[in-house]
């Protein structure tokens, strides 16, 4: 495990995001202030969206009354995890000032970031096609689960005027396709693999489980209830998914570029 996944495991283990955050501003030579962002989003949307201040989840009668335990534990565990913001050390302020500190410190994971919202393929192809080289190589050289999950799936599509496609050793897949779906899900789970928090405790899960009652023990059972969602009757989808994020890691590994890029 490379020595930047530590962070993503302290991230993932944390109880008090707080606390991780102010670890998180000392070493931002790690990518750590990459996740404190992440940190402030997820208590953001806790508090902001999911929680609204209440002391406990209310019943909500759409859903059915056994979902109920469960979406209250994963309500009880953002609460926790939260506890010790304050409003302002939430707010948009804050959130632009952490930024702009971690552009400051050159923070690795932050500079992903920057480019991968600078890319406009349409506007200027050559500058977004450099820009997706870079945010792989980035990849290749920290093997961060962050980096996979946010970035990755972006920096392998081409999206051209003519429509976008994924590409994955040599094939093609549309993006707007039952095999595109698939490969969304493959990075996903090769993240997972990766070291990223894929427990009840991540925040895609927590989300699912509390907006909406589709409560999981894990986000490879949220995905593979997403495929079944999108088209998957007997499981093959989330099959041919595990085997693209093997693919996936091991081109990560290899280092291997021209796997994510058209067949030459």
């Amino acid at each position: 495990m490379p020595a930047e996944a530590g962070v993503a495991q302290m991230y993932a283990q944390t109880k008090d995001m707080r606390a991780f955050v102010a670890y998180a501003k000392q070493h931002p030579e790690s990518g750590a202030l990459a996740y404190a962002l992440k940190s402030l989003q997820k208590c953001r949307v806790s508090k902001e969206i999911l929680i609204r201040d209440k002391a406990n989840l209310q019943f909500d009668q759409k859903f059915p009354s056994e979902h109920f335990s469960a979406r209250q534990r994963s309500f009880d565990y953002l609460q926790y995890l939260c506890q010790g913001f304050s409003a302002d050390e939430l707010s948009d302020e804050a959130v632009k000032s952490l930024r702009e500190e971690a552009i400051q410190k050159a923070d690795p994971f932050v500079k992903v970031s920057t480019l991968a919202t600078g890319i406009s393929t349409l506007k200027d192809p050559q500058g977004a096609a450099l820009a997706k080289n870079q945010i792989m190589q980035a990849i290749f050289a920290y093997k961060d689960p962050l980096l996979v999950s946010d970035y990755g799936i972006n920096a392998s599509n081409d999206k051209t005027s003519t429509g976008s496609n994924f590409f994955l050793n040599g094939k093609s897949y549309p993006v707007f396709s039952d095999e595109g779906i698939i490969i969304h899900a493959a990075w996903r789970l090769a993240a997972c693999e990766m070291g990223g928090d894929c427990s009840a405790t991540n925040e895609d899960v927590i989300t699912a489980c509390i907006a909406f009652a589709r409560c999981h023990t894990s986000l490879a059972a949220l995905i593979k209830e997403d495929l079944m969602n999108a088209g998957d009757k007997n499981g093959l989808w989330y099959e041919r998914a595990v085997s693209y994020a093997r693919q996936i890691i091991d081109a990560i590994h290899r280092g291997d570029l021209q796997a994510f890029r058209p067949k030459q």
